[in-house]
């Protein structure tokens, strides 16, 4: 099976552990111990982990079957068409994406997202957005106004305050700032970037991604079942062991 999203981030910043390590213990005992009877208390929407296809398919009777045994559901979620592939291994539900395309406001649908995910899973324990590394990278300035300042944001002046008219706004650089460089990679970071949050618990790993950039824009959820992890592990090493023999 293979899902629709491969996300290249690296060092993005934990906010919360995540389920405690013996809570984790307990939950693999409890795996063992129902064995082919397993089904989770979470998954997406009705369907739960460990469900087999049929069931799954009862679910949802107008999904369509597709490749690798996976069945697509075009569907509306959160008031946004979506596309929803809910996968299998060895007949079990383990993981879903879902994907929102051509969303018209990455950052308002991501953040929308975001906060109805956080209350249902917690607060996420990682994240990362792209932008903002960017304005953090340009860090030779001292104040967040005087980056505003320095950008031309229209409303705020050199000491801070806003201005009671926007058209008044002066831009002037009388201290130390980022270089051009730099302040470039800021703007353009602001018309190409990715939001990605992360969330953990026991029984499942979420992932939300926005992508934006200058010729299209998306939103994905990524769902995986934790039971199944090792599982999951071994069959996307099987599949680019059969896609480097194309190489």
């Amino acid at each position: 099976m293979a899902l629709l999203v491969v996300l290249g981030l690296t060092a993005c910043t934990s906010r919360s552990k995540g389920p405690s390590p013996q809570a984790r213990r307990d939950a693999m005992r409890e795996w063992a111990n129902q064995g082919s009877d397993y089904r989770s208390t979470e998954g997406f929407q009705d369907a739960r982990w460990g469900m087999t296809s049929k069931e799954v398919n009862a679910l949802f009777p107008e999904a369509t079957p597709i490749g690798g045994g996976a069945l697509l559901l075009k569907t509306t979620i959160a008031r946004l068409p979506a596309s929803v592939m809910l996968g299998f291994l060895d007949d079990r539900f383990v993981a879903v994406d879902v994907s929102f395309n051509g969303v018209d406001d990455v950052r308002e649908r991501h953040a929308l997202l975001r906060d109805l995910l956080t209350r249902k899973y917690g607060e996420p324990v990682r994240v990362r957005d792209t932008a903002e590394e960017a304005l953090r990278r340009a860090g030779e300035y001292r104040t967040v106004t005087e980056v505003a300042v320095t950008l031309g944001q229209a409303g705020i002046s050199a000491s801070g305050w806003p201005e009671a008219s926007p058209s008044k706004v002066q831009v002037e650089m009388r201290v130390e700032g980022p270089s051009e460089e730099l302040l470039g990679a800021v703007r353009d970071a602001q018309r190409d970037f990715k939001v990605w949050n992360q969330w953990r618990t026991v029984e499942s790993r979420v992932k939300l991604l926005g992508s934006k950039s200058p010729v299209s824009s998306s939103i994905f959820i990524e769902y995986e079942s934790v039971r199944y992890s090792a599982e999951i592990a071994r069959a996307r090493e099987l599949d680019r062991q059969r896609m480097m023999k194309d190489l």
